[in-house]
């Protein structure tokens, strides 16, 4: 009796962890979407995804550790292992993850914003002189009803 009392306080204490382990992921992803925001479609695939994948490592944890026997208490301590870390943890979390994502890829945003800028200009000038090009090289008719451009009468003249 005292070791299948054991067996199901170690599985509470699991139930326990991977509520917190699954809170901690989602923080983690909280914390990425708070240093690049998605927009709404890719939030929700995102959220869609990891929601999943909870599901899945609760139900591996109750098969694995008590033979796929579902009880209150290890939902209970799953419940428990969330608002566990939320109240300690998350804050801290989701603020590192993203205090550290930024300062990991400020040098790279950096850069690509000065290679964004150069391009940028480089259209503006190659868009500018396309449209002079264009109007350059545009026909027009004259009195007899002849076409010529205008790079023709430029060069008549």
């Amino acid at each position: 009796m005292t070791g299948f009392i054991s067996s199901q306080a170690r599985f509470f204490l699991i139930s326990v962890f991977t509520g917190g382990a699954i809170l901690l992921g989602y923080g983690i992803l909280r914390g990425l979407r708070k240093a690049f925001p998605p927009g709404p479609f890719r939030m929700g695939a995102e959220d869609f995804l990891y929601w999943t994948c909870a599901g899945i490592a609760v139900f591996l944890v109750a098969f694995w550790e008590n033979d796929g026997i579902i009880r209150g208490f290890a939902l209970m301590g799953t419940v428990l292992g969330m608002i566990l870390y939320y109240k300690t943890l998350d804050r801290a979390v989701v603020g590192l993850t993203a205090w550290f994502v930024l300062a990991v890829t400020a040098p790279f945003r950096f850069f690509l914003k000065k290679i964004g800028n150069i391009l940028r200009k480089m259209l503006k000038y190659f868009l500018k002189k396309g449209k002079m090009t264009l109007t350059f090289h545009k026909k027009r008719h004259n009195c007899s009803g002849q076409t010529e451009s205008l790079a023709d009468e430029a060069a008549r003249k």
